[in-house]
């Protein structure tokens, strides 16, 4: 009996369709002797593991033992990681990278969004779906029982594919993972790890501003390109932190939104590097302004939150 293990990637909004899954997957298999397929999900794939972000500990358990990967989105991208918009998006990302773009099935749920539903999270739904339109095709659906159809019959099709052989494995040459792919290769290590500026918004907030503090306090620097590096690699890092905190954060609408755009502008100060002639304190000035807005946005958030 051949097994083919496929990955089930998904945010937390689509459990009826990850139930619906097993069913699918029970049926086709009595279908289809002696092939049977397995699916591989994060609830029976996570073990306790220190070592790494636990997204890649996720990743390599996954992706490394799946041939094909089926993704689910409805109406959130997911929680933010260190490498990509979401847990879910990051494995997408991988399993392209490892296993090419024809083994990967997209579906998107239209059916009547959640009441409480985060603008701002929708707005990078759609902005990832966009995205995904360019690069293939994608299904849509409304109904869970709409899903079990598309599902079933699309995985007729890719298990044949699989087994006459036309979705090849990329060259090992080519492989590179996407946190490869996404992280700032610098001479000095230490820029190639991202700085943990705290997981909640006023840790956050306040740790920017001392980092600050301890900028503001070097006199007479020349705008050298190590410098440079140094400011973009703490504006990435306080993104970072940003993005991940915002993902549990429970605040307002509009704080939400405010605190997202600073983030955006972080990204962008730390990519638009100035020319090396330049003086580094302005460039260091723009990241104290930020700074100022983050440390006001998160005031205003906690007085509404009290």
């Amino acid at each position: 009996m051949k097994r083919i293990n496929i990955a089930i990637a998904s945010p937390s909004d689509v459990q009826p369709e990850r139930d619906a899954v097993l069913r699918i997957f029970t049926r086709w298999n009595e279908d289809n002797d002696p092939i049977t397929l397995h699916p591989v999900m994060w609830e029976s794939a996570s073990v306790p593991t220190l070592g790494a972000h636990p997204q890649q500990i996720l990743n390599q358990k996954i992706i490394e033992k799946s041939e094909l990967l089926v993704a689910i989105l409805w109406s959130r991208l997911g929680t933010p990681t260190p490498t990509a918009p979401s847990g879910t998006v990051e494995e997408i990302q991988e399993f392209i990278s490892e296993k090419g773009p024809g083994r990967v099935m997209l579906y998107f749920c239209k059916r009547n969004l959640p009441h409480d539903i985060d603008p701002a999270e929708l707005a990078r739904l759609q902005n990832f779906k966009k995205e995904m339109k360019l690069k293939g095709l994608l299904a849509e659906y409304e109904t869970v029982s709409e899903f079990e159809g598309l599902l079933y019959r699309h995985l007729d099709h890719k298990v044949e594919e699989l087994n006459r052989g036309e979705l090849p494995l990329p060259p090992k040459e080519k492989i590179k993972s996407a946190a490869e792919q996404n992280a700032k290769k610098h001479g000095d290590q230490r820029l190639n790890q991202l700085l943990d500026f705290g997981t909640k918004l006023p840790d956050i907030a306040r740790n920017f501003a001392l980092r600050m503090d301890e900028f503001d306090a070097i006199d007479g620097v020349d705008g050298t390109k190590k410098f440079y590096d140094l400011g973009a690699h703490v504006y990435s890092s306080v993104a970072a932190s940003l993005d991940q905190a915002l993902a549990y954060a429970h605040i307002s609408s509009q704080s939400r939104g405010l605190l997202e755009g600073v983030s955006v502008k972080l990204k962008r100060l730390a990519a638009n590097l100035p020319d090396k002639n330049d003086d580094f304190r302005d460039y260091w000035a723009a990241g104290r302004r930020i700074s100022n807005e983050i440390s006001a946005h998160v005031s205003h958030a906690e007085k509404w939150e009290r």
